[in-house]
């Protein structure tokens, strides 16, 4: 049953940023598993604030750049 609602993965939002569409998909993710499987599996998410401010840190030189996101999980840090 948690498998079928994963499986149906929301669209973003017309007007909705990468960064909150991360979000909300791993609030829809963090609803549908418990916090106690979630810390056993080491599953944590960066809140979009959060992702925010470190980007925020960096400043961008140039227009492409490398990017390593080593959690990936719904890849908010990536699409902040």
């Amino acid at each position: 049953m948690k498998l079928e609602l994963l499986m149906k993965i929301p669209e973003r939002g017309k007007d909705e940023g990468l960064a909150a569409y991360a979000q909300r998909l791993s609030e829809l993710y963090s609803k549908t598993y418990s916090t106690e499987i979630r810390k056993h599996r080491g599953q944590f998410f960066t809140p979009e604030q959060v992702s925010t401010f470190m980007v925020g840190i960096f400043e961008i030189l140039h227009k492409t750049i490398r990017l390593l996101d080593p959690g990936a999980g719904a890849g908010i840090l990536s699409a902040a």
